[in-house]
C-alpha cells in the first residue's frame, strides 16, 4: 500500500512538473508572437533605391551599433552589399567590420561573411540593424556564410550570442 501511494505522489508531480513546463513555453512563445506582430509594419515597407548618402549613413550608424562594439578583439566581418536593378545580382559595396569600427573595402582574411540587399540602407537607423537585418531575412534579402569552422566561430564569438539573429545564425 505505501509503494501505491509513492508512485501515485510521483506520477502527480511528474504530470505537475511537465504541466508547468509545458504552460512557461506555451507562454513564452505567445510572447515572442505578440512582439512580432506589434513589431510588423501593418503596410508594406516602400523601399528606394540607396544611394551614397545611405552608404555613408551604414558606416556612420554601424560604427555606433553596440554589437559592433561587442565584436571580439580579433574578429573581422565582411559586409557585401547587391541589387538585382539590372535583373541579376550586381554587387556594390563592401565593408570590413571590426570591433568598434566599419571601413569600406574587402579585408583579406574575415570570420563570417553578410550580404544584404542594399534597399534596406533606405530604412536603417541608429538602433534597428537587426531588425533590418531580420526583415531582410524574412524576404529572401539576406545571406550568410563563415570562413572558419563552427567550433572556432562559437568560441571565438561566444559572446556575441545576443546578435546571433543579427549576424544571420
Amino acid at each position: 500500500m505505501n509503494y501505491k501511494l509513492m508512485f501515485l505522489t510521483s506520477v502527480i508531480i511528474i504530470l505537475l512538473l511537465v504541466g508547468v513546463l509545458a504552460y512557461k513555453e506555451f507562454s513564452s512563445s505567445e510572447e515572442e508572437n505578440n512582439q512580432l506582430k506589434t513589431n510588423t509594419p501593418s503596410q508594406p515597407i516602400e523601399f528606394e533605391v540607396a544611394g551614397e548618402e545611405d552608404f555613408s549613413n551604414f558606416e556612420e550608424i554601424l560604427s555606433k551599433n553596440q554589437m559592433i562594439q561587442d565584436l571580439p578583439k580579433d574578429g573581422i566581418i565582411l559586409m557585401k552589399f547587391y541589387n538585382y536593378y539590372s535583373g541579376e545580382r550586381t554587387w556594390e559595396k563592401e565593408y570590413t567590420l571590426t570591433r568598434g569600427n566599419v571601413v569600406a573595402g574587402t579585408p583579406g582574411e574575415y570570420d563570417i561573411s553578410l550580404w544584404l540587399h542594399s534597399k534596406y540602407l533606405t530604412i536603417l537607423k541608429e538602433n534597428n540593424f537587426c531588425s533590418v537585418v531580420k526583415l531582410a531575412k524574412a524576404n529572401g534579402d539576406f545571406g550568410s556564410s563563415t570562413e572558419i569552422g563552427t567550433s572556432s566561430l562559437l568560441w571565438k564569438y561566444k559572446g556575441m550570442m545576443d546578435y546571433k539573429d543579427c549576424l544571420g545564425f
